[in-house]
C-alpha cells in the first residue's frame, strides 16, 4: 500500500485528474482481514473493484488461456469484466 500511496501522491502532484484514477484491490482472500475501509482512508480513493483469489487464475494460466475464457463464471472472470467496464466504460 505504501507503494500506491506514494505513486497516487505523485499523480495528484503532476495534477493527474483524480476523476481518472479507479483503485482495483488485486487479490483478496476473503479469510484475510483487510481493512477496505483504512485503504480507502489512506489512499483517499474508494475502491472501485476487487479482483478475488481465486482457484480459475492458476488453472487458467496452466492452459495458456485467459480466465474470462478459460471460466468465463468464475469470481475473478466476473471482477475482470467489471475493471474492463471501468476502463473503456
Amino acid at each position: 500500500m505504501k507503494n500506491a500511496k506514494l505513486w497516487l501522491e505523485d499523480l495528484r502532484q503532476m495534477n493527474f485528474p483524480v476523476s481518472k484514477i479507479r483503485l482495483v484491490l488485486n487479490r483478496r482472500a476473503p479469510r484475510v482481514r483487510i481493512d477496505t475501509q483504512e485503504i480507502e482512508r489512506s489512499l483517499k480513493l474508494k475502491i472501485a473493484a476487487t479482483i478475488p483469489s481465486d482457484e480459475a487464475i492458476p488453472a487458467s494460466i496452466n492452459e495458456s488461456r485467459p480466465v474470462v475464457e478459460f471460466a468465463p463464471e468464475s469470481r475473478a472472470a466476473k471482477a475482470l469484466k467489471t475493471v474492463y467496464g471501468l476502463v473503456v466504460g
